[in-house]
């Protein structure tokens, strides 16, 4: 078998059936070969058995230089039997971060001893977050509303312990890494929120990195206060970003998930100061995009934005206006509502499509919230918190874009465009929950045309590019 050819012994292994590990015993150029599988791409825990196994497998260089992928999820402490029953207390924040903020450290401290080895940045590191409990699924049921284990930690972020930050000295470099994932799973029960101001810590610690993901979710519109708060870090965490000394950066996605009203009649709520038309996170978001480096910005998910992301209001259209020298692709899922607090979209509320969700014939009973028994479970009010959201009751009648709102946002667009020279596509998209909406693609000079987006009717491109 070791008088085989490499490509031979490649093509047999992948014909074999998973797992692979055991057929590196026949010979030691069979486990290199079947190491190269094997080992490319890699999870790992921050518990304490998991990252020792992590260590001691890719102890030497020869194995790290197969890597291409980890995938390093942090284990935030479990909350008690009793507590998952109660929102999530500050004790328990500070806990979560203080693990996750070692966890980061250790990760980082380790894969900085590898940056002394021959070969380019080559790592593709994804993070994720979340506690072994976070899927717990009571008993205790017969309630209307949701189970508070579903949303016990919905209000609070998981962030940096910045005095163990500071006692270690911060994060390690580490250069071997290309590209960040900050994962996060979106749906009840399915990890935790990161708060934005860590990706600048992690950005700085990473100068490789040509690639970065990064993932967050809002907070439901009853917290217009803490709304604003997060939306401000993620404005900072960007401006931190543009005035770091980044050259390597070239794509960059940020995906903010916030769900629009479903009662188009509510208010969606100011984002930003009252007293003020500056719209921090637009600036931030068009500072960033004018990098010198970056060629592919994607804003994905919802995002509340303005004509700031493409304008700036202390100049003049034609005299200094902002320019995206570097700008090859540029993808933005916008929000139906503005930073101030309007809607992109108008309608006649006479015509709407009304449907209630209130349950009042359920046998079922309306549970406590909040209540001092540790030993009772708590259950999200019947209704109530999705009528402060705006999401009940389904009230749906905005169907075309109001011109005094929507064209100047566009015309801003447009003029950015012309001020990207090397722009080869732009997609943009901004949609209702009633799937009504504006799809635009613009494709430069020479740039074959492609297909619609996936997941998006027909109806949708035929009825609204022709409205636009």
């Amino acid at each position: 078998m070791d008088k085989l050819p490499a490509e031979i012994i490649h093509l047999i292994i992948s014909h074999l059936e998973p797992p692979l590990a055991g057929y590196a015993t026949v010979s030691s150029r069979w486990q290199d070969a079947i190491e190269s599988h094997t080992l490319r791409s890699i999870g790992a825990s921050s518990d304490d058995a998991s990252f020792g196994q992590f260590q001691a497998v890719f102890a030497t260089p020869r194995r790290r230089a197969l890597l291409r992928k980890l995938v390093f999820h942090v284990q935030l402490p479990p909350p008690s039997e009793k507590r998952i029953r109660k929102l999530q207390s500050r004790r328990e924040a500070a806990a979560n971060n203080l693990a996750y903020t070692r966890a980061l450290v250790a990760l980082f401290s380790y894969l900085h001893t590898w940056e002394h080895e021959e070969g380019a940045a080559r790592l593709a590191l994804e993070v994720s977050v979340s506690s072994p409990m976070d899927n717990y699924d009571g008993d205790d049921k017969g309630h209307r509303g949701v189970p508070i284990w579903f949303i016990r930690d919905q209000l609070r972020q998981v962030s940096v312990d910045t005095d163990v930050l500071r006692e270690s000295g911060g994060l390690a470099t580490v250069r071997v890494v290309s590209g960040l994932t900050n994962y996060h799973h979106i749906g009840l029960g399915c990890g935790r929120r990161v708060d934005p101001a860590v990706m600048p810590l992690v950005t700085k610690a990473l100068p490789n990195a040509r690639e970065m993901n990064w993932a967050f979710s809002a907070l439901p519109r009853r917290f217009p206060d803490l709304r604003r708060a997060e939306r401000m870090s993620l404005a900072n965490a960007l401006f931190a970003t543009a005035a770091a000394d980044i050259r390597l950066l070239t794509t960059l996605q940020i995906s903010w998930e916030d769900r629009a009203p479903c009662n188009e009649a509510s208010d969606p709520g100011s984002l930003v100061d009252g007293a003020s038309s500056r719209d921090d996170l637009s600036i931030a978001l068009r500072r960033i995009s004018q990098l010198p480096s970056l060629r592919s910005l994607k804003l994905t998910g919802s995002h509340t934005i303005g004509a700031q992301l493409f304008e700036d209001q202390n100049v003049s259209p034609d005299h200094g206006a902002p320019t995206w020298p570097s700008l090859t692709n540029l993808e933005i899922w916008a929000s139906v509502t503005t930073p101030d607090g309007r809607w992109y979209f108008t309608g006649d509320p006479s015509s709407a499509e009304f449907i209630d969700q209130q349950q009042d014939d359920s046998d079922e009973s309306v549970a406590a919230f909040d209540s001092a028994d540790a030993d009772t479970s708590d259950f999200a009010p019947d209704f109530a918190w999705e009528r402060e959201d705006g999401m009940v009751p389904w009230r749906v009648f905005r169907t075309t874009p109001d011109c005094a709102i929507f064209v100047p946002f566009m015309v801003s667009m447009l003029r950015a465009v012309a001020r990207m020279p090397v722009l080869r596509h732009l997609t943009f998209c901004m949609q209702l929950e009633s799937r009504i909406g504006v799809y635009l693609d613009y494709f430069g000079p020479g740039e074959p045309r492609k297909g619609p987006v996936v997941g998006l009717e027909p109806a949708f491109h035929k009825a609204h590019l022709e409205q636009f």
